[in-house]
């Protein structure tokens, strides 16, 4: 009894000093004046981390009162708010429809939640409720992984790697707890597994928040676009930058290799006769742009935005593919994200301001 109170204890203490690392890094960043979105969503998911580990844990549980329906709601979200802070911090453009199905489950059993039901509602919907979960932060692996290539920041390239080992570290560490204690053979050891789930969370928490304080350029700072990107003619046009190896990378896209479908960081640094990562530095430190994509579909942009007008007969989907877009979804999305509108909207008001 006394070992297990004292196991108790220390789980508690760990646990506290995890959500201590956690408001730290929040106010930290804070004062940083990071880009206001990658702050809102890293507060959703401290908020949501912090959820889980009052959540499972009994002492704190019991501790928060009144409270615990609310912990239960952040802590059964917690997949998709660390999805949010994800596509927030890399600029991913993964598709929200991706998740729509485990969302809905996990909202059932939100509402189990605040209906007053336990923590994971009936058996049935607590499996399906961590089977939505692992599959959301499946995706999310999933999506980070193809993605890498595609980031030109190397502090958050190298930082896009720890966030899925430390994901998918604590997936696994939280799966195998839970399955030992499943039934009554497991119950002897619960004390032991949940303290040594809470320092391997401790540990991995501060693997994932020290290089958010360490180095500046992973979140986007307040003034940067996030959700435009500069457009290719305000790079193209900037003083200062007539690098050779700049000026021919101007003189290929100028020459419409932005307009290959399936084009890469590989294809485009082979064609200049370059290293992938001297080719990162070039577009992200001479040009500013964060993300390769963003710098191709400047271009692929441009294109579209003049055609739309030039040639107004031509279908909207016929441009984009020969601009270089595998699809017209990725190409509205973009389009909207550089001039606000669609480019069908676009093309109803040809004086539409395009800078």
């Amino acid at each position: 009894m006394g070992q297990g109170l004292a196991l108790e204890h220390i789980d508690v203490g760990l646990r506290l000093l995890t959500l201590g690392q956690m408001l730290v890094t929040v106010l930290a960043l804070w004062l940083r004046r990071i880009d206001a979105r990658s702050f809102v969503a890293l507060t959703g998911l401290v908020l949501g981390g912090a959820g889980y580990l009052i959540a499972s844990n009994h002492t704190l549980s019991v501790a928060v009162g009144p409270f615990g329906p609310l912990v239960d709601l952040f802590a059964t979200a917690f997949p998709y708010l660390l999805w949010w802070f994800a596509v927030a911090a890399f600029e991913l453009h993964a598709a929200w429809r991706w998740i729509a199905i485990p969302a809905c489950v996990t909202a059932v059993q939100m509402v189990a939640l605040l209906a007053g039901e336990p923590s994971w509602g009936a058996p049935a919907l607590g499996v399906a409720a961590r089977i939505a979960a692992l599959g959301v932060v499946g995706m999310l692996l999933h999506a980070l992984v193809m993605s890498r290539s595609d980031d030109l920041v190397p502090a958050r390239r190298r930082y896009r790697q720890a966030l899925v080992l430390s994901v998918g570290a604590m997936v696994a560490i939280t799966v195998v707890v839970e399955l030992l204690t499943l039934d009554a053979a497991g119950a002897p050891y619960l004390a032991k597994l949940t303290l040594l789930s809470a320092a391997a969370i401790l540990v991995l928490n501060l693997a994932l928040m020290i290089p958010l304080l360490s180095y500046s350029e992973i979140l986007p700072p307040r003034s940067s676009p996030t959700t435009r990107p500069p457009a290719a003619t305000d790079s193209r046009t900037s003083p200062g930058i007539a690098a050779p190896a700049l000026a021919k990378l101007e003189g290929l896209m100028r020459n419409r290799l932005y307009a290959r479908h399936g084009l890469t960081v590989a294809d485009v640094a082979a064609e200049l006769d370059v290293a992938e990562r001297e080719l990162r530095h070039l577009i992200n430190g001479e040009l500013g742009f964060r993300n390769f994509s963003a710098y191709v579909n400047g271009w692929r942009l441009d294109e579209i935005s003049r055609r739309l007008i030039t040639e107004p007969k031509l279908p909207v989907l016929t441009i984009a593919l020969e601009a270089g877009f595998a699809s017209i979804g990725p190409c509205n999305r973009a389009f909207r994200r550089r001039f606000g509108c669609t480019p069908t909207e676009f093309r109803e008001r040809p004086n539409f301001e395009t800078n």
